[in-house]
C-alpha cells in the first residue's frame, strides 16, 4: 500500500486465508504498535489488554520546565505590581 502522512485515511485489505495474521503500520511500528488479526470464526481468542501507556505522555523534564516557566512569569508580574505600587520615580 502507499504511505500516507495525513490523518483521516483508511486502508483496506482482504484476507485470502484463515488464521492469525500479524499486522503493523510502518509509521507506528517503532512505537511498538503492532497487532494480530484473527481471520475466521473458529479461532481461539485472547484479550491482551492493550499494554499501552496508562498515564499522560508528558516527560518529567517537560513538566519541570513548564512549572519553572510559570513561576518565572508569576514572579515577574508580582515584582512589576510592587514596583508600580510602592516604588518608582519620585
Amino acid at each position: 500500500s502507499e504511505i500516507v502522512a495525513e490523518s483521516g485515511h483508511t486502508f483496506e485489505w482482504t484476507a485470502d486465508t484463515t488464521g492469525v495474521v500479524p499486522y503493523f503500520c510502518n509509521p507506528h511500528k517503532g512505537q511498538g504498535m503492532k497487532a494480530a488479526l484473527a481471520v475466521g470464526s473458529d479461532l481461539p481468542r485472547q484479550d491482551t489488554g492493550g499494554g499501552g501507556q496508562t498515564g499522560p505522555a508528558v516527560a518529567d523534564s517537560a513538566k519541570t520546565l513548564g512549572i519553572a516557566t510559570l513561576i518565572a512569569m508569576v514572579s515577574t508580574l508580582v515584582l512589576a505590581f510592587f514596583f508600580l505600587k510602592y516604588g518608582g520615580y519620585e
